[in-house]
């Protein structure tokens, strides 16, 4: 009696055992902590709440989602028969596309985000008018509906086609899977090769203007030294266009850096979907072991960028290091 249960416990056991992944359960957790915090602080600040920090702030709240409804549930805990690593996914990859969707809507944020700096340092006397509070909800909305509808209306579709068969089908439901997860790979790859072409002649642009200008206001400061017929107030008022072009430079650099490490891992891990994709899956091969380590090794430092994104935006941005040193003021120095 008891030799007869034994396999079929021990099967049992296999079938309903649970595997964490801790790199990716660490990357969502992160991910979750950095964004939220970020967002806290925008939020719990009067002053910071204003449409300059509407597109990071909409990306923290994209970032927590990325985390919550797709990193962890999806890639740091999945299920295994003692053989096979199963994805724990409900409803015919429901999650797995709106995590996709949520990714996509992290670069269209990062774009947005470098097209405002773009703005505010090539063109600061436009800058209000065209990054007005009007202009970038009608963005930050086209962003939302142009990455969440898709998996919604695809959802809806295999909701009622389920209805009708009579539940989901493994093979329809991979194939979709597939279908729609490349058409987001090529996409994403598409956005990446755009932010790095704009990229490189929006800062090339921005370096070569800031760095002459520079030259040229240090050139009027030392003439202005020798020059005592000049007044103070105009010393000071090149002195202080000076300060602030050299911080526009900085800026500059920070955000160059920024984005290279950003584009770095993904770059390999959208070419490498896309060459796996067609040179093996649609011809039925496995693709070699080594290949598929790479790919989840970029692809791990791909899904980790968001929860280092908000950490970057803090250190890089005077405005939030200086409402910290305020709130710490305030906290210590109570009124």
């Amino acid at each position: 009696m008891n030799n007869s249960s034994n396999p079929n416990t021990t099967s049992l056991q296999l079938e309903y055992q649970v595997i964490v992944s801790p790199e990716y359960l660490i990357a969502g957790i992160l991910t979750t902590l950095t964004n939220l915090a970020l967002l806290i602080f925008i939020i719990s600040n009067k002053t910071l709440r204003t449409s300059k920090n509407a597109t990071i702030a909409s990306s923290l709240v994209v970032g927590i989602l990325f985390a919550t409804i797709y990193v962890i549930p999806q890639l740091a805990i999945f299920d295994s028969d003692g053989q096979t690593n199963m994805i724990h996914d409900f409803r015919c990859g429901m999650l797995s596309r709106f995590g996709q969707a949520l990714y996509l809507s992290l670069n269209l944020h990062l774009i947005t985000h470098v097209s405002e700096f773009y703005i505010q340092i090539v063109y600061p006397f436009y800058a209000k008018e065209w990054l007005r509070k009007k202009n970038i909800t009608i963005i930050l909305a086209v962003i939302w509906s142009t990455t969440i509808l898709p998996p919604i209306i695809i959802q809806i579709y295999l909701e009622i086609e389920a209805m009708s068969k009579g539940g989901f089908h493994g093979r329809d439901c991979r194939r979709t899977f597939t279908t729609f997860f490349i058409i987001t790979s090529i996409i994403l790859a598409v956005l990446s090769i755009i932010i790095i072409i704009v990229s490189s002649f929006a800062y090339a642009h921005v370096l070569n203007i800031t760095n002459n200008t520079i030259k040229e206001t240090h050139k009027i400061l030392i003439q202005l030294s020798h020059n005592s017929n000049n007044s103070c107030i105009e010393s000071s008022r090149e002195s202080k266009q000076l300060s602030n072009l050299k911080l526009r430079l900085k800026s500059t650099v920070q955000a160059i850096v920024i984005y290279v490490c950003y584009l770095i891992p993904l770059m390999p891990f959208l070419i490498l979907v896309i060459y796996t994709h067609f040179t093996f899956t649609l011809r039925h091969r496995s693709p070699p072991s080594g290949l598929i380590a790479v790919l989840l090794i970029f692809q791990y430092m791909s899904y980790l960028f968001p929860a280092i994104q908000p950490i970057v935006f803090f250190m890089f941005t005077a405005e939030y290091r200086n409402q910290l040193k305020l709130c710490r003021k305030r906290a210590t120095f109570p009124v």
